[in-house]
């Protein structure tokens, strides 16, 4: 019963409108809340934003692995090819949604960190979860600038 009263709770807290968040003086906040992609790992991509969208929320972060739905092959795996991209925009565009983290994700070798860069420069993601091996952040690092 305990568990049952806290997600009731969580849930509440999660439901509150987006805009509704402000500082003790009153002011609206800037934050952006969103939710990362794999909560709904058991859904393709396009399930999980119609969910964030259904809580009113505006940001995800998506991962790899997950498979896209909505009518569009593949996964959200940042090799995709440059129709794929376009059609995860516009599924992106017709939710709302803005595409504002990606990861948790790391590259296998130089070319690989520069197809993630370039992915995340294209779909206009501003944040990489990743997780470099301490050889590649050098790399990494001059990569992000």
């Amino acid at each position: 019963m305990k568990n049952i009263s806290l997600m009731v709770v969580f849930m509440m807290l999660v439901m509150q409108p987006v805009s509704a968040q402000q500082n003790s003086e009153g002011k609206d906040l800037d934050w952006k809340l969103g939710v990362q992609a794999y909560t709904f790992k058991n859904f393709t991509f396009s399930e999980a934003l119609d969910k964030i969208k259904s809580i009113d929320l505006k940001f995800v972060e998506a991962y790899p692995g997950q498979k896209i739905g909505g009518g569009i092959e593949g996964t959200m795996h940042y090799d995709m090819d440059a129709q794929t991209r376009n059609k995860v925009k516009q599924l992106l565009d017709s939710k709302g949604i803005k595409l504002a983290a990606y990861g948790v994700v790391s590259g296998k070798n130089e070319e690989d960190w520069k197809k993630l860069f370039e992915f995340a420069r294209e779909m206009q993601i501003k944040i990489i979860n990743s997780e470099p091996a301490p050889e590649d952040l050098d790399m990494v690092n001059r990569l992000a600038k």
